[in-house]
């Protein structure tokens, strides 16, 4: 696919043509924090529906069965419950 880019940054994220996907694409946020929760917000700006994004929090993963805590963030384990998450989901994360 001529003319697409991986490892976006926020600067980018106006130049892609969602208007012209007809709804036919799925946005899949990877990176630290700080740098997705912007991403998500400039994704929203965009007029991205939040359903077409998800969040992953694979990072956080340590033991993978929820008995250490590390990957916890608020009340979930990132390792039993994700760590895909939808927008929706993941905008109220507080990490």
């Amino acid at each position: 696919m001529e003319g697409w880019r991986t490892g976006l940054v926020t600067t980018f994220v106006p130049e892609i043509p969602f208007d012209t996907f007809k709804g036919e694409y799925v946005v899949v946020v990877v990176g630290p924090p700080p740098m997705m929760k912007f991403t998500g917000l400039n994704l929203m700006e965009q007029g991205v529906e939040p359903e077409k994004v998800y969040m992953s929090f694979e990072r956080k993963i340590s033991c993978a069965i929820g008995k250490c805590g590390h990957c916890r963030i608020d009340e979930v384990y990132v390792c039993l419950d994700g760590p895909v998450f939808p927008y929706t989901v993941a905008r109220d994360l507080i990490d």
